[in-house]
């Protein structure tokens, strides 16, 4: 009976299991409203567009939006996204939603290889009304210095953005500058602004007049898209393959939050995700390290990279490293990084790492490296003495009654007698310097 109970628990756990598994990679996408980020909302008129800013990441799949109630012509197509962490902004027209006016459910949702759906883990209203949108506060305007005072602007990361604010405020009243709903800048004093991007990414910059009642209104021409490009302030690095074969990575990064280090393959001319770390570094950390396994790199890729990217806050990607192909010596632990001398570093990053030669494996740790040339240095200065003395033995024997040829061969033998004293009283002096230094099989 408790056999049978365990087959049929196994059985069911079979059949669940896949669908918690599918349903927790419907996490792997959000989305928020362009306008008001922190929003749940999103109200536009009929004329207008619903313009949603999707988060995602993953293989190549087709996406869609999906409204409820639903729309009689079909979901609405927002096409073919990339590979890899991604960041894009959709329109969708306000004629797609099912009646003028109301409330309406929105989703995403994307459909991969196999027409498997995932829904993405947000939702959102939108509200379509005919009602005139709330109008501009006249006391103030915007100039943001870009040769168009609203609508996108595109600028490398570490530039910057001047925005000058034009009106008559009242003493109170304040200015405040908001970059993805966020306020970033405020002043009741100053109306010039230097906005800064350190990230890559998209931020809508708006302008905002608050009164000294509390009330805020949105400048006239308050808002812009701006679009940075360039990494993020982060990067990963190879460190090196441990004796294992494992690959060690190294994480930089400056700002604190959620990251992604992902190891690729290309097969066949094709780039896929073969392994994923994640970490949730803190502020105060600025370097993260990890590894991908030894096995992982046995698929008979033609190369491989390592790309890194920051999912929150602010999704960007880092600096990737260089495509690479791992050689035999690496993967079985006679490796380093690649590119780079395998003598700089132990299996583990530390100094004493060792390089096999034709006279055995020399260190590049100091001491453990004049330790292996005295050993090979007494053991060929050991043989010469030998040698010598057998030579000097050879001379004797044969030197016939000449006392010439029998001082010679005496003379060598007492000779490399002395040399062979000098090697043993040089490591015994030695030894008591420093024991380390040699290792001929006594202390």
């Amino acid at each position: 009976m408790k056999k049978l109970l365990g087959l049929f628990i196994f059985f069911l756990l079979f059949l669940i299991l896949p669908f918690v598994f599918r349903s927790a990679e419907a996490t792997q996408c959000t989305f928020q409203s362009v306008t008001d980020p922190s929003s749940d909302t999103i109200s536009i008129q009929p004329s207008q567009t619903a313009n949603i800013r999707v988060f995602a990441h993953g293989d190549e799949r087709h996406w869609y939006a999906k409204v409820d109630p639903p729309n009689p012509s079909g979901d609405y197509d927002l096409g073919i996204s990339q590979v890899g962490h991604w960041t894009n902004e959709y329109s969708i027209p306000g004629s797609f939603f099912t009646s003028p006016t109301g409330s309406h459910l929105l989703y995403v949702y994307n459909i991969d290889s196999s027409n498997n759906r995932e829904n993405c883990g947000t939702q959102m209203y939108v509200n379509v009304s005919t009602a005139p949108p709330p109008t501009d506060d006249p006391n103030c305007s915007i100039d943001f210095s870009t040769g168009n005072p609203s609508g996108s602007r595109s600028i490398n990361k570490g530039e910057s953005l001047q925005i000058s604010v034009t009106g008559a405020p009242t003493p109170g009243d304040m200015y405040l500058i908001k970059s993805n709903g966020n306020i970033v800048k405020q002043s009741s004093i100053t109306r010039d602004f230097i906005i800064n991007f350190p990230d890559g990414g998209t931020f809508l910059l708006e302008a905002w007049h608050q009164y000294g009642s509390g009330e805020t209104k949105k400048c006239h021409g308050g808002a812009i898209s701006v679009s940075v490009s360039g990494t993020g302030d982060c990067s990963v690095v190879l460190t090196h393959f441990d004796s294992d074969g494992n690959l060690h990575f190294k994480l930089n990064f400056q700002t604190s939050g959620e990251y992604d280090v992902d190891l690729y393959s290309k097969i066949d001319g094709s780039w896929g995700i073969r392994d994923k770390k994640q970490f949730n570094l803190g502020v105060g950390v600025s370097i993260a390290e990890g590894s991908f396994e030894k096995n992982l790199f046995l698929d008979g890729a033609d190369r491989y990279q390592v790309r890194a990217s920051r999912t929150d806050p602010n999704p960007v990607d880092c600096t990737a490293t260089a495509e690479f192909l791992p050689t035999d010596d690496q993967l079985s632990g006679g490796g380093g990084e690649p590119g780079k001398n395998p003598c700089g570093a132990g299996p583990n990053g530390e100094i004493g790492g060792s390089c096999p030669t034709a006279l055995g494996n020399f260190s590049s740790n100091g001491v453990e490296l004049i330790s292996k040339i005295f050993d090979i240095s007494f053991g060929i200065a050991g043989a010469i003495a030998l040698i010598l003395m057998v030579i000097g033995a050879i001379r004797v024997l044969m030197s016939s009654g000449d006392q010439q040829k029998l001082n010679g061969g005496r003379e060598q033998i007492i000779a490399a007698i002395a040399g062979l004293l000098f090697i043993v009283f040089s490591i015994l002096i030695l030894q008591f310097i420093d024991a380390k230094l040699i290792n001929v099989g006594f202390q």
